[in-house]
């Protein structure tokens, strides 16, 4: 069986939110609520702190660094968001290196809003194979860097909906630096035609360029920890030799969430998710991916990778006495190389549960400690900031 512990410590002694920084599907920023302040402008000062960070997972080993959080206004005519820069660098006990800067940006009374991020990683990861019947046993390795940037610009359309437009870049090699797992059963040549380097898509080197648009509509009564509402972002991104990219292939995304609360402090949270990629030469690391801890958590980051990915997860929190809360949840879904492929009943699942700690008790910013388990004897122990959706 392969276990998988992912710890990710980011100090929140300073910090608005928390952003998964080894996915290899960034996460999205979220839209935040006007802050209260009197009088016609905003009076807060810019600010600047350093935050150390740590992180840890058996690919990387112990990731340090910092970080440093920048809020400041572009404008103070009310109502205003403040906006932010997070620049960091880290090093990792496996001589892995990171540098990324996430940021969101508010201006004309937030009215527009745009969040992106850019970074820079030389790191590991394992690669399970394409296909809904990967093998927590079976994998190989491999070692890249990459230049990633990517920014979403977004003008509010009614109270609660944005829609606006999206860009990707992303420059990604391997080279050589893909290596063959060290199994009695199989090596070099004798691998599994999935495995073979040469027959992956993009498995030495790929360059994504995209455009595409991006509608969000956000109507939960909190960021950190909704318990009502519902958030949900849609966009669709094409990527083409003629912007320069390697391959040609259109990706369409939507993500949605929807709470309810049943009792005083009982929150059921439901999430569906699903990408879908249209084209002949995808790349491996721009596929659907089901698996780590905000999908399908008990599974590997990426363990399942096609074209298309489904998946559906609930989720029950509950806060029991002071700061202290608890949660289960529960996950099914499936990767698949063409739609038809859905019909099949060959889903997947997870479940688990966890502790939560309410770090923060004015913005309901939670520490969850989650323990997710597939029956396929994969496991995963996740700290994390913020709820999974």
């Amino acid at each position: 069986m392969q276990h998988f512990f992912t710890v990710s410590l980011f100090f929140y002694i300073l910090i608005g939110y928390s952003f998964g920084v080894f996915a290899q599907e960034p996460q999205t920023k979220k839209i935040i609520d006007p802050p209260e302040v009197a009088g016609d402008s905003v009076t807060d000062k810019n600010t600047i702190f350093p935050i150390p960070m740590v992180y840890y997972n058996p690919e990387a080993g112990l990731v340090y660094g910092v970080t440093t959080l920048y809020n400041f206004y572009i404008e103070r005519e009310k109502p205003i968001n403040p906006s932010q820069i997070q620049p960091a660098v880290g090093h990792t006990t496996k001589n892995q290196f990171l540098v990324f800067m996430p940021f969101q940006l508010f201006w004309n009374n937030n009215h527009n809003f745009t969040y992106g991020d850019i970074n820079y990683f030389r790191f590991s990861y394992n690669f399970f194979g394409i296909g809904n019947d990967s093998d927590p046993e079976e994998y190989t390795a491999f070692r890249t860097h990459f230049f990633r940037t990517f920014a979403n610009y977004t003008k509010k359309i009614n109270p609660t909906l944005y829609a606006g437009f999206r860009f990707w870049y992303e420059d990604f090699s391997i080279g050589d630096r893909w290596h063959v797992i060290e199994d009695d059963d199989f090596n070099g040549s004798d691998l599994p035609a999935r495995f073979q380097q040469d027959q992956v898509i993009g498995a030495r080197y790929n360059r994504t360029l995209g455009l595409g648009g991006i509608l969000i509509s956000d109507k939960r009564d909190n960021v950190y920890y909704p318990m009502a509402g519902h958030f949900a972002e849609v966009f669709v991104q094409h990527h083409d030799r003629n912007l320069g990219s390697t391959h040609t292939f259109t990706t369409i995304s939507a993500d949605i969430s929807a709470y309810h609360t049943f009792f005083e402090n009982t929150v059921f949270a439901a999430n569906l998710f699903s990408v879908f990629n249209f084209g002949e030469e995808v790349p491996f690391n721009r596929m659907a991916q089901l698996g780590g801890n905000m999908k399908m958590r008990g599974y590997y980051q990426g363990f399942l990778t096609d074209n298309h990915a489904l998946s559906l997860q609930a989720e029950i929190r509950q806060m029991i006495w002071w700061r202290i809360g608890a949660a289960v949840f529960a996950s099914t879904g499936k990767v698949a190389d063409q739609f038809s492929d859905f019909g099949s009943f060959d889903l997947r699942f997870a479940y688990g549960g966890g502790l939560r700690f309410q770090f923060d008790t004015e913005k309901k910013v939670n520490l969850r400690f989650d323990y997710g388990i597939s029956p396929m004897g994969t496991s995963g122990f996740y700290v994390v900031f913020n709820e999974a959706f």
